[in-house]
């Protein structure tokens, strides 16, 4: 009885998992991917005063180890950092970490320091990650107390 009971346990816990390979570096983030705006539902929106320089933003991943290192140029300074990415390559998503991020100290007009703000506490709080079609979406996954929806960073691989 114990012996089909154990294996009924096992039959449902593999049946259960997702199908995909987890590996904590995956090759599809590597590279440079050019910033697009955030989404809130369908719609993508380059947040206020931040259309005209939107394109030069940029996020860099590169493999490090068991993580990645991270450079990219915003709306003024350049940032870097370190992250770590826990990725199912199966369904195309997982989890992501940067461990604080360094930037240079440039100033600039008030407008664009705003949009880099904003840019880099969304990079920061993001926890979630998903590859799709050349885009990658960089998500921040509410608190249980909190009821506002968070946007979701959308960028875009860079072409060759």
């Amino acid at each position: 009885m114990k012996r089909s009971l154990f294996f009924v346990f096992l039959t449902m816990l593999f049946s259960s998992c997702e199908k995909g390979d987890l590996t904590s570096t995956p090759s599809e983030l590597e590279g440079v991917w050019v910033f697009k705006g955030y989404q809130l539902g369908e719609t993508l929106n380059e947040g206020p005063g931040c259309e005209k320089e939107i394109e030069t933003v940029t996020l860099e991943f590169t493999r490090k180890g068991g993580g990645f290192e991270v450079f990219g140029q915003s709306f003024i300074n350049t940032y870097f950092s370190v992250a770590e990415v826990s990725y199912n390559s199966g369904i195309k998503s997982g989890t992501l970490k940067f461990n604080g991020i360094g930037t240079t100290k440039k100033g600039g007009p008030q407008d664009l320091m705003e949009c880099e703000t904003v840019y880099y506490q969304g990079l920061e709080h993001s926890s979630k990650i998903k590859i799709e079609s050349s885009r990658l979406y960089l998500e921040r996954v509410p608190l249980p107390i909190e009821s506002r929806i968070w946007p979701v960073m959308v960028f875009e691989k860079k072409k060759v």
